[in-house]
C-alpha cells in the first residue's frame, strides 16, 4: 500500500475517528482483489484503498457502516462472485436486507467464515476480514469540577470525549485548556424542561457544537441572525458509550437521565456504562417517580424490571473509595468506569439494583 494510505489511517485514528479496515486474506478466479488489498471505511464511506471495485466493495462499504453504526468490532466473509441465485445472492436491490439479516453471533468465532453470493461479472472469489477501529465514546454531562476532574484522569486512557453543558462561556474558558486534544469535543444542550420528563419522544433535547460559529442568515434587509446547527441529541451519541452525568447542581440530572432511559427502553439504544451523581435518596425518587412513568410501556412491571436490571446503570455513581471533594469523587468515578471497560469486579456505591426489585 502507497504512503498515502496508512497517512490517511493513522490520520483517522489521532482524531479519534471510528473506521473500518477492511483486507483481502484469500481471493482465486478472475477478481482483481489480491491478497493483501486494503481499504478504509470512515463515516462518510470509503475513504482510501480498494477491495477490486465492483459488488465485492459495494458490499464491504456498507457493511462497514453497519459495523461503526453498531460499534461491532470484527466480521469475516467469503464472498462468491457469480451470476445464479445462491442462498445470499446479492444486487443492488435486496443488500440492505442482507444485512439486516446476517446474525452478527456467528462473526464471532474467527475460525468459521461467513459464505456470501454476491451478483458479480467478474466471477471468482475472496475473503474479507473487517476490523473496527474505534475508541469508546464518554459522554459527560455538565463541565463543573467534578466533570472536568473526571477529564483529565481519563483524557489519555483511549476514549473519545463528549462533554456536555449549557454555559456558553464556561466552554469557551476550559476549551482552550483541552485545545491540543483532538479526543475532546465540547456540545451544547438546549430545550431542557422539566416538563419535558416522561416525554413518549427522544426529540426535546437538542444538542450542537458549542465552539463552531453559528449559521448567518438575512431575515430582511436590515437584520441578521444567528442560528446555531441543533440537532437531537441522540445523533451525537454512539451505540455502547459511556454516560456521566454530573450537571451544575444536579439541576438537570433528572431529566438527561429520562431521556437516556428513553433512548435504552423505547429505541433499544445500548448503553456501556450509564453514571448518575446523587444521594441515596435522590436516587430512590428519581427511579420511583421514573418507573411509573415508563409503566404503561410495558405489559407488567416484571419485564420492565428485567429490562432495567440489565442496564449498567450505577447511581449514586463511583466505586466506594473514599473521599467527597470534587477530585476524590472524579477518581471513584474514573475507576468504575474502568471496572465496567475491563469486566472487573467493583466495590460499587450504586444502590440501583437494590431500588428496582423494589419498585411495584
Amino acid at each position: 500500500m502507497s504512503g498515502d494510505f496508512f497517512n490517511s489511517f493513522n490520520e483517522l485514528l489521532g482524531k479519534y475517528s471510528p473506521c473500518v479496515l477492511v483486507t483481502v486474506v484469500e481471493s482465486s478466479g478472475s477478481t482483481p482483489a489480491k491478497p493483501g488489498f486494503k481499504m478504509i471505511v470512515n463515516e462518510n464511506g470509503r475513504l482510501d484503498g480498494s477491495v477490486g471495485g465492483g459488488a465485492s466493495e459495494t458490499f464491504a462499504v456498507d457493511y462497514s457502516l453497519s459495523m461503526i453504526k453498531k460499534n461491532e468490532k470484527y466480521a469475516y466473509f467469503s464472498l462468491i462472485l457469480e451470476n445464479n441465485n445462491n442462498n445470499a445472492k446479492v444486487n443492488s436491490k435486496d443488500e440492505k436486507d442482507l444485512l439486516s439479516r446476517i446474525d452478527s453471533s456467528s462473526k464471532k468465532d474467527l475460525t468459521s467464515k461467513n459464505n456470501l453470493s454476491l451478483d458479480s461479472t467478474c466471477g471468482g472469489s475472496l475473503t474479507l476480514f473487517f476490523e473496527l477501529f474505534a475508541n469508546i465514546q464518554l459522554n459527560i454531562f455538565g463541565a463543573g469540577n467534578i466533570g472536568l476532574n473526571l477529564v483529565n484522569l481519563v483524557k489519555d486512557l483511549g476514549y473519545s470525549i463528549c462533554i456536555f453543558d449549557k454555559d456558553e462561556n464556561k466552554i469557551k474558558d476550559i476549551s482552550q485548556l483541552y485545545s491540543s486534544y483532538s479526543n475532546i469535543g465540547f456540545y451544547g444542550i438546549s430545550n431542557i424542561s422539566h416538563d419535558n420528563i416522561l416525554k413518549s419522544d427522544t426529540s426535546y433535547i437538542k444538542a450542537f457544537k458549542w465552539l463552531e460559529e453559528p449559521v448567518k442568515f438575512d431575515i430582511s434587509e436590515d437584520k441578521t441572525e444567528n442560528k446555531r446547527n441543533q440537532i437531537d441529541l441522540k445523533n451525537f451519541l454512539k451505540p455502547a458509550s459511556f454516560v456521566v452525568i454530573v450537571t451544575h447542581g444536579h439541576q438537570d440530572d433528572n431529566v438527561i437521565l429520562n431521556y437516556i432511559l428513553n433512548l435504552y427502553l423505547k429505541h433499544d439504544f445500548q448503553f456501556s456504562y450509564i453514571g448518575m451523581i446523587g444521594s441515596k435518596s435522590k436516587v430512590k425518587s428519581v427511579l420511583e417517580n421514573l418507573f411509573k412513568g415508563f409503566k404503561p410501556l410495558f405489559k407488567d412491571t416484571s419485564s420492565l424490571k428485567e429490562k432495567l436490571e440489565s442496564l449498567p446503570f450505577y447511581s449514586p455513581i463511583g466505586l466506594d473509595i473514599g473521599g467527597t471533594s470534587a477530585a476524590e469523587i472524579a477518581i471513584s468515578i474514573a475507576a468504575q468506569i474502568q471496572a465496567t471497560r475491563y469486566n472487573k469486579d467493583q466495590n460499587n456505591l450504586s444502590i440501583v439494583q437494590e431500588i428496582i426489585k423494589n419498585l411495584n
